[in-house]
């Protein structure tokens, strides 16, 4: 069963996998919009400049995976994961807004930039990949429980998460139940031993309201497997439905490396 911690433990001695952000909470939560002033008159739609600052940021080196939001022309997050061998992020962030001055033409707030240090493993790919299939949401007396069924080629796996009712949290409970649902599919697709050496873990999970678009969930998960561990992000957009947006967020940051047990 996934085991949950919402706040990412602090401090450079612990080995691998550290969250080390440039801002602070209290930075993220006094940010004020930033100002991009671009050279040109004709500005790109929210996803086109999304995407073109994603591409300039992916240029700079040890950056290993970026998502960018941009609401009404204005890039107002860039969620980075950068190899853990680099020591100095505040320096990373640096290079990240000179980059995209210099590729685009405009600055960003340094308080936009969050960066997640990842110890990095060898993806491997194999076939499909897991896919969402329903989630469930019951609050019953004391207790709230979130149920999650995924999907790859017939096959489903379901996972649930339950917690008395004062303290539940729905984005992060349907979070949980997916991560078991994942380590369920783990479990029946690999050895007994090679699945007691996965573990999955809730690290945090955010919401970013928008107004008119209805904003993004972040899920950062940490993936721990003999051999080492990573801090894995998952971004997707809220939609229709913030229960199934939290399971796919999710998914979306491990699905990538289940290559092992996809054979």
């Amino acid at each position: 069963m996934v085991s949950s911690r919402f706040e990412v433990p602090a401090g450079a001695g612990l080995p691998l996998a550290l969250e080390r952000c440039v801002r602070t909470e209290e930075d993220q939560r006094n940010k004020r919009a930033p100002h991009n002033s671009q050279d040109h008159s004709d500005s790109p739609d929210d996803a086109e400049l999304a995407r073109r600052v994603e591409e300039a940021v992916k240029g700079v080196p040890d950056v290993v995976t970026v998502r960018a939001v941009v609401k009404r022309g204005e890039v107002t997050d860039i969620h980075v994961s950068a190899a853990a061998r680099h020591s100095n992020f505040k320096q990373l962030a640096r290079d990240i807004r000179t980059k995209i001055n210099a590729d685009l033409r405009f600055d960003v707030d340094y308080r936009v930039i969050s960066i997640v240090g990842v110890q990095q493993m060898a993806t491997a790919h194999a076939g499909p990949r897991l896919e969402f299939r329903s989630v469930g949401f019951n609050e019953e007396g004391k207790t709230a429980e979130a149920r999650v069924e995924l999907a790859r080629l017939g096959d489903s796996y379901k996972g649930v998460r339950g917690v008395s009712f004062h303290e539940h949290d729905e984005v992060r409970l349907v979070a949980e139940a997916t991560l078991n649902a994942v380590m369920e599919f783990i479990i029946q697709s690999s050895t007994e031993d090679d699945g007691n050496k996965v573990s999955l873990t809730l690290e945090r999970v955010r919401i970013e309201r928008d107004g008119d678009a209805g904003g993004m969930i972040a899920a950062w998960v940490r993936f721990s497997r003999q051999g080492g561990e990573e801090v894995l992000l998952g971004c997707v957009p809220v939609g229709n439905s913030i229960r199934q947006a939290a399971a796919k967020a999710a998914l979306d940051a491990v699905n990538r490396r289940l290559g092992w047990f996809m054979e």
